[in-house]
C-alpha cells in the first residue's frame, strides 16, 4: 500500500468520472490539474517530461551549490571536515591513492565525469600528474 500522506499521482473520483476528467498531481510541486480523460495520455507524457526537466535542473543546481574545487591537500582536508558536500580535485587514477584519501578523510570518488575537462595539474593527494578532475565526497 502507498503512503497515505502522499498525494496520489493521478486519480478520478466519482465526480471527476461524471465530468469525464481526472486529477493529475505533480509530486515535485504538488500542483494539481484537472484533465479531460481523452487528453490524459498526452498530458501525462507532457507532465513527466516537465517533471524530469525540473528534477534535473534541481539536481544540477544542488551539485553546483555543494561543490568546492580544491587546489591543495590541506584545503581538501579542511573543506571535507568543515563544509562537506562534493570536492572537485585532480586524481592520478591510482586506486591505492584513493584508498589513502579514504583512510585519511573518509572521502571516496563519487563521480568520474564522462566529459571530463583535462586538468593540467596534479593529484590532490600524491602530486602525480592528473588526467582530469573527479568528484570526491563522504558517504553519510
Amino acid at each position: 500500500m502507498g503512503d497515505a500522506r502522499r498525494a496520489p499521482a493521478s486519480g478520478a473520483g466519482p465526480k471527476d468520472i461524471e465530468k469525464e476528467q481526472c486529477v493529475l498531481v505533480r509530486r515535485d510541486t504538488r500542483e494539481k490539474s484537472f484533465v479531460p480523460l481523452a487528453e490524459t495520455p498526452a498530458k501525462v507524457r507532457e507532465l513527466l517530461d516537465a517533471i524530469q526537466q525540473t528534477l534535473l535542473e534541481r539536481a544540477r543546481k544542488h551539485l553546483a551549490d555543494h561543490t568546492t574545487r580544491v587546489a591543495s591537500w590541506d584545503e581538501f582536508k579542511t573543506v571535507m571536515a568543515d563544509q562537506r558536500g562534493f570536492l572537485l580535485a585532480g586524481w592520478c587514477g591510482d586506486a591505492a591513492c584513493e584508498a589513502r584519501i579514504k583512510e585519511e578523510t573518509k572521502a571516496t570518488i563519487r563521480v568520474l565525469p564522462l566529459e571530463r575537462e583535462p586538468a593540467p595539474g596534479s593529484c590532490i593527494r600524491c602530486g602525480r600528474p592528473s588526467p582530469a578532475e573527479v568528484y570526491f565526497a563522504q558517504a553519510y
